[in-house]
């Protein structure tokens, strides 16, 4: 009986520190250490923010599953995560990537497909989009109101998105 009371109390416990760890932390509470540890949040924030307006439109809002083309996702519905940082004097770039709960995703760029985007910052302003080996200057990228078409467009979609429903201060959806 000192065994069986043993075990439950181990498992107990074990309940018990896991209801207290907080698993629900929302992704923009959640920054990696290393933008934490150069202060970038609200760079790290400003890139995914521009990588959602530059990626999402009426034209497209999906990517796909890595190493599975025939699986597409909407973009609105993935999560970015850190995966580079490059600082070089006045110089940022950062690179999130798209993912769908926990795989991957890569986004059609130039009848190609890549899973690296990132947004390069000169003195805090940003100024250039990478996408693979493509880059694109910002005011091009995001002329003619790309950023107010992504908001209109997005103004009736249903996000599973915490951070980006956020950003849009878009009513929950039922």
């Amino acid at each position: 009986m000192d065994t069986k009371y043993k075990k439950m109390t181990r498992i107990l416990i074990l309940i018990l520190f896991c209801f207290s760890c907080n698993t629900n932390i929302s992704e923009s509470d959640n920054y990696p250490h290393e933008i934490k540890d150069n202060h970038l949040e609200d760079m790290f924030d400003t890139t995914k923010w521009l990588l959602y307006c530059l990626n999402i439109s009426n034209k497209n809002d999906i990517g796909y599953l890595f190493g599975d083309t025939s699986n597409k996702v909407k973009l609105y519905n993935c999560t970015m995560r850190h995966s580079y940082l490059d600082i070089k004097e006045d110089t940022i770039e950062i690179a999130p990537q798209f993912f769908y709960n926990d795989t991957l995703i890569q986004i059609p760029v130039e009848k190609k497909f890549t899973r690296f985007m990132s947004v390069k910052f000169v003195s805090g302003e940003p100024v250039s989009f990478g996408a693979g080996s493509l880059y694109l200057p910002y005011n091009i990228a995001m002329d003619n109101n790309r950023e107010e078409r992504f908001l209109n467009y997005m103004s009736n979609k249903k996000i599973d998105n915490e951070w980006l429903k956020n950003q849009i201060k878009m009513p929950t959806k039922s």
